[in-house]
């Protein structure tokens, strides 16, 4: 057993335990307080219940006594003699009529009243006042009967009128007899006929009496309170101590029988049984612990099986499997947990591979190069040897995918790396590092003849066709080459110099290979620096425009100029396009900047038109990259500079070049439909030097193209650029395009060019490209009529403020 697994196993027991001990005690405890409370809600009912079963049956005896009373009193009023007795108001003749009568029929008082009210005859104590109304009634010729309390007890009362001969009259009323008994508490006792139960009589809150033998603490209790039907809860809670509850029944006005019912001999029965129930669900409390033990018991044993399986688990070991306990349950859950070990046990291995490979070609990918390229520097440093790392890119692979399909595509990665494979050792490692971008690393180099003859043998691989699904395709690599020396020890910096060979090699040609030198790294950080410069260049508004005229040949007139953008580089001075226009496009930079450029063109082009209103008024070309051609904001950022600046969308002229046309077609033909639906005019520069055709021409309805300056700077001296000069002229004037001839520098040229029926010219023979204070200046100081031959130049200079050429231009300065 593992140290400490006892201990962890008894915890575990423990925690199980704890919640199941905790809640078969509340339970228990909540069981008896519920019994308790239970017991005494019901010792209070039957209490209650007695009390009033009491109070009930003493309401129907004294009920028995009135209706009794009324007939005895019936009985005296028939008495032969009484009514003549009354009427006489004789009360001798009435005391002998009733006297004996009283005796036999155990009445406690009879009253005789006379005519008018006043009593004229009282037998035995009782009545009084309380006799009142019913002697009203009865002097009307009502009999009726009453219970009431009185100042000696709850007294029972009858009255009937005397009827007899008067004045003629043999049913006359002559008086009224009321006869009646007063119970006291005693007597009340005997008519409920309750041991148990004492009883009480009180008026108006005062005890009047009770049941003889009452407790004096119970008297004294009862004499001190003011007992009322509202005050009975309050008198309930004094009699508590003294086991005795009371029920109440009102008694005529302001009267009240209290029914007094022990309740010791129920209180210790709902003792007794709270006690019995207590000591049941104790035994069951001391049951449910022992279940909950063994338990707690065969479930910590799986459990800790469970433990140790999963930290296995988590520690990378699958093998421990859990042994079957006496829990079914819980032997799902082992067998379930065990299931899932060995799952993970082949699907671990089978993502630790996959997380080390490349998924279509099964090679390495790029952690597991850069692993093996760290063990392999690290075993080169210890034998003293070289080892040399290969970044080989496919070219053009990319018309692959968009021509064939990327289904192709992939099916020629994994036949190229096939091939990749049978050009190096068995100890050599080919990864996929992405894309059509893959890795060689080469151990126990010599020099570096050893890798250049691989990437060798890899371009005499390549140069055999690969049939992929009927299609014969042909693949090239670029090769970069980094050879490390004993003491480096830096994956990623092999790498990186590694991938800089690659991207020299590329600007050689295709199925180059190139190795790393130091100047590679400057490139690189050079490179690196100045896109930091140009980024803080944007910022700062380093940047300038230069405008070139372009003249109509026929006139003479300059109708367009073309926006050139200028960079003037704190440190390295005014920089052309071809130094950053590159850069810009490859980092995205274009986008900005070729929106300032257009911004800042016809806001200028427009101040020109307001100063020199020519008709038709003059034109500004602005050339669009193939990446501002591609993003999708370009035609409103044309449209808002338009509307800010205020110039006609004729007076604008986009240029693109042809290999524009080229990328995706369909989504060009969109945006330059879009531009033409603005008004604005559409050339393709640089025209003659891509792969345009006839039918793109047509398709793209530009407005003019522009000839390269190749062509141009050998007319008349090579007869083919003539001739295709020519050709080109003509093509365009029959699809009614205007044709634009660029690095015109010679009035030889521009001879030729008036001759072959070009239309406008462009170059260092009119005018360099400059600031747009200065072209002012040239369109304020230009002859109104075209000049003759070799004129223009006359006039340019004769103006003194425009340089003028006589040598062909750099790279990027004419136009």
């Amino acid at each position: 057993m593992p140290p400490g697994a006892e201990r962890r196993a008894m915890a575990l027991r423990t925690r199980l335990l704890a919640p199941i001990v905790a809640l078969v005690v509340i339970a228990g405890a909540g069981l008896g307080a519920m019994e308790d409370v239970l017991a005494r809600r019901q010792t209070d009912l039957l209490v209650n219940r007695y009390g009033a079963s009491v109070l009930e049956g003493i309401a129907r005896r004294v009920q028995e006594r009135r209706r009794a009373k009324e007939i005895f009193v019936q009985l005296l009023a028939d008495q032969k003699g009484l009514a003549e007795a009354v009427r006489d108001r004789d009360k001798v003749g009435a005391a002998q009529v009733l006297l004996d009568l009283k005796v036999k029929l155990g009445l406690q008082f009879v009253t005789v009243f006379g005519e008018g009210g006043g009593e004229l005859i009282g037998l035995g104590v009782g009545g009084g006042s309380e006799a009142a109304v019913l002697v009203r009634g009865a002097l009307a010729g009502l009999t009726q009967s009453a219970a009431s309390v009185t100042g000696e007890g709850l007294a029972v009362f009858a009255a009937v009128p005397i009827k007899g001969h008067r004045n003629g009259v043999s049913s006359a009323v002559v008086g009224a007899l009321v006869v009646g008994t007063v119970l006291d508490g005693n007597a009340l006792k005997e008519v409920g006929d309750r041991a148990a139960v004492e009883l009480a009589v009180f008026r108006d809150g005062s005890l009047i009496n009770g049941t003889a033998g009452m407790k004096p603490a119970i008297v004294r209790l009862l004499r001190a309170a003011s007992v009322t039907p509202q005050a009975l809860p309050r008198l309930n809670r004094a009699l508590a101590r003294l086991d005795i509850q009371a029920s109440a029944r009102t008694l005529g006005d302001d009267g009240l029988l209290l029914a007094l019912v022990p309740t010791g001999d129920l209180v210790a029965a709902s003792r007794q049984r709270a006690l019995t129930s207590l000591a049941g669900i104790l035994v069951l409390v001391v049951l449910l612990i022992v279940a909950g033990l063994l338990l707690a018991r065969d479930i910590s044993r799986p459990l800790e099986s469970m433990l140790a399986a999963t930290r296995n688990i988590v520690a990378g070991d699958y093998h421990l499997r859990i042994p079957p306990g006496r829990v079914r349950e819980m032997n799902d859950l082992a067998d379930a947990v065990n299931h899932m070990a060995q799952q993970l046990e082949g699907q671990i291995a089978e993502l630790a591979r996959q997380a080390s490979h490349d998924a279509l070609t099964k090679l390495p990918n790029r952690a597991l190069f850069m692993d093996r390229v760290d063990h392999a520097l690290a075993r080169a440093r210890r034998r003293q040897e070289s080892v040399a790392v290969m970044f080989v890119d496919l070219d053009n692979f990319k018309v692959v995918n968009d021509s064939l399909g990327h289904h192709i595509g992939d099916r020629l990665l994994v036949a190229t790396a096939l091939r990749f494979r049978a050009c190096v050792r068995t100890e050599d490692t080919v990864a996929r590092l992405g894309g059509d971008e893959f890795a060689v690393l080469l151990e126990r180099i010599a020099t570096v003849t050893d890798a250049t003859r691989v990437a060798e043998r890899i371009a005499e691989q390549l140069r055999a066709p690969f049939v992929v699904d009927g299609h014969e395709v042909f693949a090239t690599a670029s090769v970069g080459i980094a050879f490390s020396q004993p003491e480096d020890g830096q994956a990623e910096r092999l790498m990186r110099e590694a991938d800089l060979a690659m991207y020299r090699a590329k600007t050689t040609g295709k199925s180059h290979y190139s190795v790393f030198d130091e100047s590679m790294g400057a490139r690189a950080l050079r490179r690196l620096e100045l896109e930091g410069d140009l980024r803080r260049g944007l910022e700062r508004g380093e940047f300038t425009v230069h405008y070139q005229p372009v003249v109509d040949l026929a006139s003479g007139r300059i109708g367009e100029v073309e926006a050139l953008v200028r960079w003037r580089h704190p440190a390295f001075g005014l920089m052309t396009p071809g130094e950053f226009i590159p850069l810009a496009e490859e980092t995205g930079l274009i986008l900005p900047l070729g929106r300032w450029v257009l911004a800042e063109a016809c806001r200028q082009v427009r101040a020109w038109q307001a100063r020199h209103p020519d008709d038709p008024p003059l034109v500004v070309s602005v050339n669009l990259s193939p990446r501002q051609v591609q993003h999708a904001g370009l035609v409103d950022e044309i449209a808002q500079a338009l509307h800010e600046t205020g110039l006609d969308p004729r007076s604008l002229k986009v240029e693109i070049t042809e290999n524009v046309l080229m990328d995706d077609g369909e989504k060009t033909t969109g945006v330059l439909q879009r531009l033409r639906a603005l008004g604005v005019r559409i050339a393709i520069d640089d025209f003659g030097t891509g792969y345009s055709s006839l039918s793109y021409l047509k398709r793209f309805q530009v407005d003019a193209v522009k000839i390269d300056r190749s062509f141009i700077e050998k007319l008349d001296r090579d007869p083919e650029d003539t001739a295709i000069v020519q050709a080109m002229v003509s093509l365009a004037r029959a699809l009614n395009l205007a044709v634009a001839c660029e690095g015109v520098e010679t009035a030889e040229q521009l001879t030729r060019l008036q001759t072959m029926g070009c239309d406008q010219g462009q170059g260092f023979y009119f005018a360099r490209p400059t600031t747009g204070a200065e072209i002012g200046t040239l369109l304020e100081g230009l002859p109104a009529e075209p000049p003759v031959r070799g004129g223009w130049r006359g006039a340019v200079a004769h103006s003194a403020r425009w340089p003028v050429a006589t040598q062909p231009s750099v790279a990027g300065g004419n136009g």
